[in-house]
């Protein structure tokens, strides 16, 4: 199961607080998604994307678990207030949910949502 969740306007928000900026928010956002690697494995999938994937085979989720904790996720990276130049930047999220039953499917997946985000 693959959750890929992207930040809306970061060419906004670098044209607004400049590139060094932008590339602060997504250091940050992506240390915030790596805090959660014990129960899903989370990727940077391409610029202001990312991915995480969980193994339902692996009995650390269901799959009703994992939507509901994707949820919990954006909400509480929208919540979050992220730090640029002294100033507090609130983000929005959107995000694709795909699911695969076999191993080999995994990066297909996350092909397979990033397209779906378009």
């Amino acid at each position: 199961m693959t959750c890929v969740i992207d930040i809306c306007d970061v060419g906004h928000l670098n044209e607004l607080y400049g590139e060094d900026c932008g590339d602060s928010i997504l250091k940050q956002v992506a240390g915030e998604l790596k805090k959660l690697e014990s129960r899903v494995r989370p990727y940077r999938v391409y610029s202001d994307e990312f991915a995480l994937l969980c193994d339902l085979e692996e009995g650390k989720i269901d799959l009703k678990e994992f939507l509901d904790y994707c949820n919990e996720i954006i909400g509480f990276l929208e919540d979050k207030a992220f730090k640029c130049n002294d100033f507090d930047i609130f983000l929005n999220f959107t995000a694709g949910i795909a699911e695969g039953e076999e191993e080999k499917e995994k990066l297909l997946l996350i092909q397979k949502t990033n397209k779906m985000l378009l």
